[in-house]
């Protein structure tokens, strides 16, 4: 699935940013999830994606992540050429400093017992704290311009993500 965001693009009501977003699901319901990091449950989001670099100056493209209500808890995200993992109230992770953009790599998040894991390439980054509650996953593109706007009036930039597996999980 390629998922294509143009900067002047739909927003969802309260959403701060044009997106084109996969959001989990209730199983067999169209009623949105919400769980916990200490449910006793093994929420796991596995992805195969590739980012697309944003056609215009200064935006930042948002492919994955975990979020409560329309805060973001992790996000996976490539800012110029970085691709970062941000983590509310903390530092984000360098996953590549000089990704090249459409390179299609593995991406696996899991939370269980108040903890998170990220993993890159299948390595495992570094695991943390979250005891956070009304979670869960979005997939898809969001793009993100700096508060000025990036550029002169009129200008419109696209974001791309490419997903090419994903799977979403929640195992006792």
């Amino acid at each position: 699935i390629i998922f294509k965001v143009r900067s002047d693009g739909a927003k969802a009501e309260n959403a701060a940013h044009p997106s084109c977003l996969l959001r989990e699901l209730k199983k067999s319901s169209e009623a949105p999830a919400s769980w916990s990091a200490t449910d006793g449950l093994v929420h796991n989001l596995t992805t195969t994606l590739a980012i697309h670099r944003p056609s215009g100056p200064a935006a930042a493209v948002v492919a994955t992540g975990i979020f409560s209500d329309d805060e973001d808890v992790l996000t996976l995200r490539l800012d110029d050429e970085k691709l970062l993992l941000t983590r509310a109230g903390m530092e984000p992770l360098l996953l590549d400093d000089v990704y090249v953009p459409g390179t299609l790599f593995d991406f696996m998040l899991i939370v269980e017992d108040g903890r998170a894991r990220a993993f890159y390439k299948g390595a495992s980054l570094e695991a943390w704290s979250l005891e956070r509650d009304n979670l869960h996953f979005r997939a898809g593109c969001e793009v993100r311009l700096p508060a000025a706007g990036g550029g002169a009036s009129g200008d419109h930039w696209l974001g791309e993500v490419e997903i090419q597996k994903l799977y979403v999980t929640h195992k006792s």
